[in-house]
């Protein structure tokens, strides 16, 4: 499964693989570069299904490195660079990691490797830590079958090929970056490197670097949207993938009117990165599509019964792109699925057409004097509102309600903070019960490494 590089590299080996902040280099000179890395990992004792965690920016050394460990059959352990050193350390520990390595700290040897991979299909080829936003992080395995059966359903919806050039601003510690790196070299096409998202960075390299597919959060894409103005997209652009949380419509919308081929996504670690995606002619109204080719999604409720269309229950995936399970928690494993079903937790409804419109987190859930309250719901619409910047939604212990309705908001011009305007506002759209019954003012909400909104540190 491992020859995703090696058989571009035979096909196109003049086509220009990677671009970072060293340079860009070919697909032959990468696959040679893998090769020496590979060599050199033989000789620290790596070999068939060895995990090795690894804490380094994105950029070509991480990139030579996923493919070297792909390439003796072992499993690669990217590590968010963010965790302190006792964080890291523990993680280490929970994957029994033979080898561990920081930027610079592997050597390349020009000992010649043997092409041929060890990885099978079933071969765990990543662990990831999911982010743990709602609780502690799981160590997610991906098998070789995963992450192929991923980027080849996603070559299919998204139509990509060797003239692609996917820009990565996401780290490599999650699954929407390393999705990148595995379709790319599916493909033979190039992967432009950002360590991290800097909007003026990912501006330019849109505008003046033909670069045609990128992934964004809203967040991000608000920010860029923010530094252009009205400016339109060149044709190079082909695709923003947008995931990572629910987009509001009004965000979609603005996107759309200035012409950027956004497509909503719902994509989830342990399924690969995308689970559904919309097509380019459906409308900017939120939904995230059909399932890709290869899987289903169902909504369920509490008894597992499938929801009728329209009806809110629990979305579940099934298909190649789902995980194997979470390593050594067999409960959370066994618990995770259901009849062959994976339980993603997240709240949707199937709508018209078969389109899946995902809620909510059942985790972010509210429930208020005995009312459902789904805080990207609340978010949309006071993001509707020219004086809000940015907003997270979230509760309070309360007396009388069990929990109440907060909106913590980041106001678009500091020192006008109007709460009770805000909350008017809410009311032309909202149920009364979803309104939050306080509005609280901060200069930044509390985000982990992909945007998303850490809503246990809100309370």
């Amino acid at each position: 499964m491992s020859r995703w590089l090696a058989d571009s590299a035979e096909r196109t080996p003049d086509a220009i693989a990677v671009e970072d902040v060293g340079g860009r280099v070919t697909y032959s000179e990468l696959d040679a570069a893998v090769s020496g890395r590979a060599a050199w990992l033989r000789t620290q004792g790596v070999g068939a299904l060895d995990r090795v965690t690894m804490s380094m920016p994105a950029g070509l050394e991480l990139i030579q490195l996923l493919h070297a460990l792909w390439r003796v059959g072992a499993c690669a352990v990217p590590l968010n660079r963010r965790l302190t050193d006792t964080e890291q350390r523990q993680q280490r520990d929970r994957v029994g990691a033979r080898l561990h390595l920081d930027a610079g700290t592997a050597g390349i040897s020009q000992e010649e490797e043997e092409r041929h991979p060890s990885l099978d299909r079933s071969s765990p080829a990543v662990i990831l830590f999911t982010s743990g936003t709602s609780g502690a992080a799981k160590a997610a395995v991906l098998t070789a079958g995963n992450l192929d059966a991923s980027a080849r359903a996603s070559r299919e919806r998204l139509r990509t090929d060797a003239s692609d050039r996917w820009l990565l601003c996401l780290p490599l510690f999650h699954v929407g970056g390393l999705s990148i790196i595995v379709r790319a070299a599916l493909d033979g096409a190039a992967v432009v490197v950002h360590p991290q998202f800097d909007v003026a960075a990912v501006d330019r390299a849109i505008e003046e670097e033909a670069v045609s597919r990128v992934s964004l959060v809203p967040t991000t894409l608000k920010r860029l949207l923010d530094a252009r103005g009205e400016k339109p997209p060149p044709q190079s652009l082909r695709t923003i993938l947008l995931g990572g949380a629910a987009a509001d419509e009004g965000l979609l919308k603005r996107a759309a009117r200035l012409g950027f081929p956004v497509l909503a996504t719902y994509g989830l670690t342990e399924a690969s990165s995308q689970a559904a995606t919309a097509a380019p002619e459906e409308p900017a109204d939120g939904c995230v599509g059909r399932a890709l080719p290869g899987s289903r999604i169902q909504v369920v409720n509490g008894s597992g019964r499938a929801c009728a269309a329209g009806e809110e229950g629990e979305i579940e995936l099934k298909g190649p792109t789902v995980f194997s399970g979470y390593l050594g928690d067999r409960a959370s494993t066994e618990d995770a699925f259901r009849d062959g079903w994976f339980r993603t937790g997240d709240i949707g409804r199937i709508e018209s057409g078969g389109r899946l419109r995902v809620l909510d987190r059942r985790t972010n859930l509210v429930i208020s004097g005995g009312e459902n309250v789904y805080p990207a719901e609340v978010e949309a619409v006071l993001l509707g509102h020219a004086a809000v910047a940015e907003v997270a939604v979230w509760r309070r212990a309360d007396p009388d309600l069990g929990h109440r309705v907060v909106a913590w908001v980041v106001a678009s011009d500091p020192g006008k903070e109007d709460g009770e305007t805000l909350q008017a506002f809410c009311r032309t759209s909202l149920a009364g019960y979803k309104v939050p019954r306080e509005i609280v003012f901060v200069t930044e909400l509390p985000r982990n490494a992909m945007g998303k909104i850490v809503r246990s540190a809100l309370e």
